[in-house]
């Protein structure tokens, strides 16, 4: 008996000097390598628009209730989540510091066990990013004694779920960005705005599957557009605009030009002539890049646009249009600045 005694004091105060020595801080790493550019990388992390569609917490609790606050994206976004106690529980994360394309730090408590922190750092690869994911907590802070070592020994459990958490969620994560758009949107000046809808004179129905069909039959829209309006001498607001519908059967496109003052007023008085009717530009929230170059190289700033609005958890309504500010740009071989807008779904 005295031998066990002696044996179990000498294992307690074993554990309690290894204890002791135990660091008091839970630190955790782990990386992935994504084939997307680090503008998209970076957004979607900056944000929690997306996290149920990679976040391993995410996984764990489908039906749990999530509560997002503050900004979408950047200083400020804030979630919190509400589960079945037994598999995720509750717990919270906001955005404290967003440098863009490169480092975000977040404030977090995960399940009930404590304030830690969490950072993610993008590292730009050319084509593709690397994304690494750092996790810190102290295990008891604040506290001494018996309390302290016995959370020093946690801290050795929780550094191996994290650890497992985090390889399971980037894995996720590498899945879902690499089913977005691959355009590189950084620098490019990119902003969101809300559009009230303009009285337009139009010709609509226009459809073609190629660009050059398209081209043409806008050509012949804007020649009887203009006509029109030197012979009604009407007063024009703004520069011309195609506005464009997707669909299921193609696209569908409408030449317009923008009425001003009076005129705009009496647009419904107008008579139609041929196919010109009077109607309404576009309204609502959109996501609009000015491009710089021929018509023709419209294509790269579709492509910014689409991956942009992806990567911020967004979805376009399929309606868009291009005002050309200056003038001939709607012809191909001329440069010229054309403002590009793609119309947000009201439901995103």
């Amino acid at each position: 008996m005295i031998r066990f005694l002696i044996v179990a004091v000498s294992v307690f105060l074993l554990l309690l000097l290894v204890g002791v020595l135990l660091p008091g801080k839970v630190v955790v790493e782990r990386s992935v390598e994504v084939n997307r550019p680090a503008a998209t990388v970076f957004t979607v992390l900056n944000g929690f628009q997306s996290w149920v569609a990679w976040s391993p917490w995410a996984e764990l609790d489908p039906t749990a209730e999530l509560t997002l606050s503050g900004p979408d994206h950047g200083v400020g976004a804030h979630i919190e989540w509400s589960g079945d106690p037994s598999v995720l529980g509750t717990g919270r994360q906001q955005i404290r510091r967003s440098e863009p394309y490169r480092v975000i730090a977040l404030d977090s408590e995960l399940g009930g066990h404590g304030p830690s922190r969490l950072r993610y750092t993008v590292e730009d690869g050319g084509i593709g990013s690397r994304v690494t994911w750092r996790f810190e907590a102290y295990v008891r802070r604040g506290e001494g004694g018996l309390s302290a070592i016995v959370g020093r020994y946690f801290g050795l459990f929780m550094r191996r779920w994290v650890a497992s958490d985090f390889e399971r969620g980037l894995a996720r994560f590498k899945g879902f960005v690499e089913r977005l758009p691959e355009a590189d949107f950084a620098g490019a000046p990119i902003e969101r705005r809300v559009i009230a809808p303009m009285p337009v004179m139009m010709v609509d129905g226009l459809a073609g599957a190629e660009a050059g069909e398209v081209a043409s039959a806008l050509a012949v829209a804007f020649a009887e557009l203009s006509t029109w309006a030197l012979a009604h001498g009407a007063a024009l607001e703004a520069s011309p605009m195609t506005i464009a519908t997707a669909g299921e059967q193609g696209g569908q496109f409408a030449a317009a030009l923008v009425l001003h003052g009076e005129d705009a007023m009496a647009s419904q008085d107008y008579a139609v002539t041929g196919r010109i009717r009077a109607g309404q530009s576009p309204g609502g929230e959109a996501v609009c890049l000015q491009h710089s170059g021929p018509a023709e190289s419209t294509l790269v700033s579709y492509e910014r646009l689409y991956a942009w609005i992806a990567a911020h958890g967004l979805r376009e309504s399929g309606l868009s249009w291009e005002h050309y500010l200056s003038e001939d740009s709607a012809d191909p071989s001329v440069s010229a600045e054309t403002d590009i807008c793609l119309f947000l779904a009201a439901d995103r």
